[in-house]
């Protein structure tokens, strides 16, 4: 570019993108959390899905299954870009608002889920009577062993 980005300047469109990613890390990971390894399909799923809602016609031509994307966070983060690209700067501070909601409850949810899943895993390995505690014990106790005796 010959001429600086409009507005917020190479800065703000730099802060703006960097929130758009974390949104999405945020997204997928709760995804993940949330259903495991169909997490992955379904997030690659949502993510084209946008892509094909925001790059490339308009929604409004789109089939409706499409506007699907009015509530995704890549409608938001492209109609940020876009105005602070320009300098319209009409309704930046509402499509912060959806990013950094989605970024507030994709790390919430990863958060819970994970503090619940490790709990409830402690609580199955817990006693030390079962089975898949026993031989996690025994082949520590001798893979500890032969690097004793090797060492």
């Amino acid at each position: 570019y010959q001429r600086r980005v409009h507005g917020g300047g190479f800065g703000g469109l730099w802060m703006w993108y960097w929130l758009s990613l974390n949104t999405f890390c945020a997204t997928i990971s709760s995804l993940n959390a949330l259903f495991g390894p169909f997490g992955n399909l379904i997030g690659t799923l949502l993510f084209v899905t946008q892509i094909v809602a925001i790059a490339s016609w308009e929604l409004q031509l789109l089939p409706n299954f499409f506007r699907l994307a009015y509530g995704l966070p890549m409608y938001w983060a492209m109609k940020g870009a876009r105005t602070i690209i320009t300098d319209s700067f009409d309704k930046v501070a509402l499509s912060a608002g959806v990013l950094l909601g989605w970024l507030f409850f994709g790390y919430l949810i990863t958060f819970v889920l994970a503090i619940f899943q490790n709990k409830h895993h402690d609580a199955l390995h817990k006693s030390p009577g079962s089975a898949s505690t026993s031989a996690v014990t025994k082949s520590g106790q001798t893979m500890a062993a032969s690097f004793v005796a090797a060492g």
